[in-house]
């Protein structure tokens, strides 16, 4: 039985994988996560996913442990068909979420799983819209200095204090979160034989 690795330590990964009954080992990936900007925006995601998991790759092998099924995945925003990513400083964060503001925008998550042995890999890209209340200024502000979305794409997080920046979403909740674990729950059970 090969073992479940997600290359996230994530909290918010971790536990919807955890809820949906999966044993694994979290492992933390860093990357550059270089993007061609002259590419399509899905394409980006995918290939900012497929950079963390040539990464998870290096580190299983060295550990000797290919006989892994490894599951990656990275969460972009995007909108007006370009991907805002991270904020860089509070400055920025208030920037993008100026942008959000009275807006549709999508949330997308490529997610990767591969059985490193046997090479046969699965990828998905999941897509959901959220449209954003006009927010004032001073909305703006107070949410920024919360820090609670300096490390996320768009700079918020639907599952805290950013749902109030929310007027409403379609899609998976759990994509915008950043791990759309219906998805990934079936891909596992069903290609991978992951109980």
């Amino acid at each position: 039985m090969s073992q479940l690795v997600l290359a996230s330590q994530s909290p918010r990964r971790i536990q919807l994988l955890e809820k949906a009954g999966f044993s694994f080992t979290s492992i933390p990936i860093s990357t550059s996560e270089f993007v061609d900007e002259k590419l399509h925006p899905d394409t980006q995601i995918l290939s900012i996913t497929r950079q963390k998991l040539e990464v998870a790759e290096i580190w299983l092998k060295g550990l000797s442990k290919e006989d892994s099924v490894v599951i990656v995945s990275d969460t972009e925003v995007m909108f007006q068909g370009k991907l805002l990513g991270k904020p860089r400083n509070k400055a920025h964060s208030a920037e993008i979420l100026r942008r959000l503001s009275g807006n549709i925008h999508f949330v997308k998550t490529a997610v990767i799983v591969k059985n490193i042995l046997l090479r046969k890999e699965v990828s998905h890209l999941e897509s959901s819209l959220v449209q954003f209340r006009t927010l004032s200024d001073k909305e703006i502000a107070e949410y920024v200095e919360t820090d609670e979305g300096m490390d996320k794409a768009g700079a918020y997080g639907i599952q805290g204090l950013g749902q109030a920046l929310v007027e409403f979403q379609r899609g998976s909740m759990n994509n915008i979160i950043g791990f759309p674990i219906e998805i990934i729950s079936p891909i596992l059970r069903n290609e991978f034989q992951v109980l």
